[in-house]
């Protein structure tokens, strides 16, 4: 399957799921309206892709729906850590000082502090949604150690995927119509670079769906 996708191309294969990722972009940004539940939107959107790169396009609406409403509590829960973290390292950030460029130059030692918790932040960021989309759930603290161990094992994918999501910011900031698209293409990308190594890590495929839960 991954030899057959590398000879067709990702442009050619991102082509032929448009018109599911417009409607994942789409689901995404109605989910994600009251801010709380963007975490529970973004795994969900992950888990579906995660589908679509197993070759199951079937049911795409219905099956973010459902696992929007199995990733809720662990999603949310991760959702709400990182927001918190996020705020409390802009806070620190600015009781440091860390805000011009003379200042990084005169105070290297912190400088280098906070821009290395910066990255651990964003490190675990880049693989907690889709860790807890492909298992479906797990605790918060597994789910940020794995994330961890999984970005340090692989920086040079781990930075691709960061990269990845700040371009496609960029982009919709300069054509706002990207925006119909940025999400699930950005969600798109990442798990196909992704997807092989969360497989082979786990041992498995995908975690437990909805249907199967209940």
């Amino acid at each position: 399957m991954w030899r057959r996708r590398e000879e067709k191309g990702i442009v050619s294969e991102m082509t032929d799921h448009l018109g599911a990722l417009l409607l994942l972009n789409l689901l995404w940004c109605l989910c994600s309206l009251p801010v709380v539940t963007a975490g529970a939107a973004t795994a969900a959107l992950e888990r579906t892709v995660f589908d679509l790169l197993e070759e199951d396009r079937s049911r795409v609406a219905g099956k973010f729906l459902s696992y929007f409403k199995a990733l809720f509590r662990p999603a949310t829960v991760l959702w709400l850590f990182f927001l918190f973290a996020g705020a409390d390292l802009a806070i620190l950030g600015s009781m440091a000082g860390i805000t011009g460029a003379e200042t990084l130059l005169n105070s290297p030692v912190k400088s280098a502090a906070v821009v290395l918790i910066n990255m651990v932040y964003w490190f675990v960021i880049t693989w907690g949604f889709p860790l807890t989309a492909y298992q479906m759930g797990g605790s918060l603290f597994r789910t940020l150690g794995e994330g961890f161990s999984l970005a340090v094992s692989f920086p040079g994918k781990t930075f691709g995927c960061m990269g990845i999501g700040v371009f496609m910011v960029i982009l919709s900031i300069l054509c706002p119509l990207v925006f119909l698209g940025t999400a699930g293409c950005t969600a798109y990308l990442s798990c196909r670079i992704l997807h092989p190594i969360i497989r082979g890590y786990l041992r498995g495929g995908p975690g437990i769906s909805p249907e199967e839960r209940e």
